[in-house]
């Protein structure tokens, strides 16, 4: 997981990571630069990146947001609500950043960490399975990639044969 302070500091990072970056999660009104002309430049970097927007707009109030033509996305409230409840669960950390106004950075647990892997799958699952859905690509070559299973004792990737016969402990 990445972090960023603002908009500029965002697409620093996304410039110097080799790795794909999957989502981007950002606020409507950032610092130095908005949120929709923070996707767009990521847009341009990553294509397969997704960029779901939050905002303490209340939907349906007529709004920056809506006037621009944007999807409102998940409620604040909502949001705030499944944070905590993930950090209930243990995936995400929350570590406060700036007491006035009183906000939050989460940090993914190293148990979320693992989760990672199977996410990917379903994305790639879904992308598959979904009209007009993109999937998860190689972003040195743009190829899509495809999950294989991997035995770290044999260094090698398990065939589709080999899969059937997987044992669970």
């Amino acid at each position: 997981m990445l972090e960023a302070r603002d908009g500029r500091e965002a697409i620093r990072l996304c410039r110097g990571h080799e790795e794909p970056i999957d989502l981007l999660v950002t606020d409507v009104v950032l610092p130095r630069m908005d949120g929709p002309t923070l996707a767009a430049r990521i847009h341009t970097l990553r294509p397969e990146t997704r960029v779901p927007f939050i905002s303490g707009y209340q939907l349906g109030e007529p709004s920056w947001l809506l006037e621009q033509g944007l999807d409102a996305g998940i409620a604040s409230n909502i949001f705030s609500q499944r944070l905590k409840r993930l950090e209930q669960e243990a995936l995400v950390v929350a570590q406060p950043y700036s007491e006035r106004p009183r906000r939050f950075e989460y940090e993914l647990t190293e148990s979320s960490r693992e989760l990672a892997g199977a996410l990917r799958l379903l994305s790639d699952w879904g992308a598959r399975h979904s009209e007009g859905a993109e999937p998860i690509r190689h972003s040195a070559c743009g190829t899509p990639l495809e999950a294989r299973w991997y035995c770290p004792t044999c260094a090698q990737a398990v065939t589709e044969d080999e899969a059937s016969d997987v044992h669970f402990a």
